[in-house]
């Protein structure tokens, strides 16, 4: 039988070809089995095949990774791309059942998600902030898109223009696992973005750009994750100085906001994409954080001493 290191390529074009997971998605799962391949090579010093893993070895391999303080969302991941791992092993009968099914990985705090406030928003959004040419439009036009709709970066990274709908007020998203849905897209994004459209075409230097991005740098080029990231960081420095604005933190600004307003959780659950309506629910915690927040200052009989 061929060592289990022989599997790893077959099982990355598995998942990227047949389950559609995006190239990050694929690099993040090659890191993880390679990292336990490396702990079980200095471990056990023999030739390890499929059949040969026991649940024993994947616990020693967590034990292990708690012990380098890897943080309890990281070992979670990572015993997630074993069981997807041997549960392929085990769909091509190479091994009689999957040693990482039985495992749980450490309890973890669920983590409230940061938000901007809505004033905050509202300021970060001020167009003085921005400069009157392309790039300022542009950005502009990106915090109020990231904003407007919650999506996420590597989403607004790929957009192009003809997934804008500017005549039904909708954008077209290509979202985790290539599954596509169509988000709304409010009077303020829709008129931001034309704006920017109208600035950049009469850029000289773009016109002759063959690229269909929605946003381009300076050379014309679609817009990196990275850029579209240092935009949002720049822009909330100007509203914030607690933490550091992340495209992400919009995406949790808008579902929070909009359950503040009394939107509908399912509703919030298919805008945002979310597969699992429970992955959504952690916004309904953060709305009623706030509310027991304005519960306690407002309150005559809430027990809170100013």
């Amino acid at each position: 039988m061929k060592e289990l290191k022989d599997y790893l390529n077959e099982y990355l074009t598995y998942i990227r070809a047949e389950k559609n997971f995006s190239p990050h998605t694929v690099l993040a799962y090659k890191k993880d089995l390679l990292s336990f391949l490396e702990f079980l090579q200095s471990e056990l010093k023999v030739k390890i095949t499929p059949d040969f893993i026991h649940r024993n070895n994947i616990k020693n391999f967590l034990i292990h990774l708690s012990q380098e303080s890897f943080d309890p969302s990281s070992i979670e991941r990572k015993l997630s791309t074993l069981r997807s791992f041997f549960n392929f092993l085990q769909k091509k009968l190479k091994i009689k059942s999957n040693p990482a099914l039985s495992l749980k990985g450490p309890k973890r705090k669920r983590r409230l998600p940061l938000i901007l406030s809505q004033d905050q928003m509202k300021n970060i959004l001020e167009p003085h902030l921005y400069e009157e040419k392309a790039a300022g439009w542009r950005d502009r036009a990106i915090i109020e898109l990231l904003y407007n709709t919650g999506i996420r970066l590597s989403e607004i990274s790929s957009l192009r223009r003809e997934d804008i709908d500017f005549q039904t007020g909708e954008i077209r998203v290509l979202g985790k696992g290539n599954k596509e849905r169509i988000v709304p897209l409010g009077e303020n994004a829709s008129k931001t973005l034309v704006e920017y459209l109208d600035s950049k075409d009469k850029v000289s230097s773009l016109k002759n750009k063959e690229t269909d991005y929605l946003f381009v740098n300076k050379y014309g080029e679609g817009l990196s994750r990275r850029g579209i990231a240092r935009i949002v960081k720049k822009y909330g420095a100007e509203v914030t100085e607690d933490q550091k604005t992340r495209p992400h933190i919009l995406r949790h600004s808008f579902a929070t906001h909009l359950l503040d307003e009394g939107a509908n959780l399912l509703a919030v659950k298919e805008m945002l994409g979310h597969e699992s309506l429970s992955t959504t629910q952690i916004y309904t915690h953060v709305s009623m954080d706030r509310l027991k927040k304005v519960y306690k200052k407002a309150h005559p009989r809430s027990g809170y001493k100013a």
